[in-house]
């Protein structure tokens, strides 16, 4: 991809220098970590507003013109290096977020702790978190 459209390259490397962090000082090299505040789909996005002739493409081929994650596995042979910049991490964070139902939610476990705590002759509590 990067061979019939060679400005992807250049458009890659601008959005992360400007969006993304650079390693720090002390580091021996200058890789520029795209998961400070830059992930695959919005580089997808400025690649596919930049280049009007590109009509597609994948955050797959985005994820590999930059460096490999680990430079020791297998994997890190697809991984084409074109750009000096880091591959942000996959995260799974989603969970973390609170969904229209959260408030509802912790207000019913607080109401049956509560109730809980009235009658606690009758009640076992146990935290298994250690969150009350």
């Amino acid at each position: 991809m990067h061979e019939a459209y060679p400005e992807i390259i250049q458009v890659i490397d601008d959005f992360i220098s400007q969006n993304g962090a650079e390693s720090h000082k002390r580091r021996r090299d200058d890789t520029q970590f795209a998961s400070n505040g830059v992930s695959v789909p919005q580089i997808r996005r400025a690649v596919l507003q930049k280049v009007p002739k590109l009509k597609n493409i994948s955050e797959s081929t985005i994820r590999r013109t930059l460096l490999p994650p680990h430079q020791g596995r297998a994997a890190s042979n697809r991984y084409k290096s074109l750009v000096n910049a880091k591959v942000p991490p996959k995260r799974n964070d989603h969970s973390a977020t609170d969904s229209a139902l959260s408030h509802y939610c912790r207000s019913q476990v607080k109401q049956v702790l509560e109730l809980a705590f009235m009658h606690e002759k009758e009640v076992v509590v146990a935290s298994c978190d250690n969150k009350v």
